[in-house]
């Protein structure tokens, strides 16, 4: 079909395009963010809504996350791995 199995674009949900007609004919869906740790709640609904547009995980291509101590580390990667495994109650 594209010569590999995994073209995507991409892309910041910022309500100014058809996420669902544009990722259409795409294999993956790919998501930017720049928060730090601190504000990774701040992408909720972008994970959420990004998520939805196809039936299979979507990509985290770009981020600019930065850990500054132990403790935020350790609820970061706690967080993480709660998403990974479809959890809702997470929190920093």
């Amino acid at each position: 079909k594209h010569g590999c199995e995994n073209v995507g674009t991409d892309m910041m949900p910022t309500n100014s395009l058809s996420y669902y007609s544009l990722n259409e004919r795409l294999d993956v869906v790919q998501f930017n963010h720049y928060d730090t740790a601190d504000k990774l709640y701040i992408n909720a609904f972008a994970y959420d809504f990004l998520r939805s547009i196809k039936d299979k995980p979507f990509w985290v291509t770009e981020t600019q996350v930065e850990i500054e101590n132990d403790t935020v580390r350790a609820k970061v990667e706690e967080n993480l791995t709660k998403i990974h495994n479809g959890e809702r109650d997470f929190k920093f």
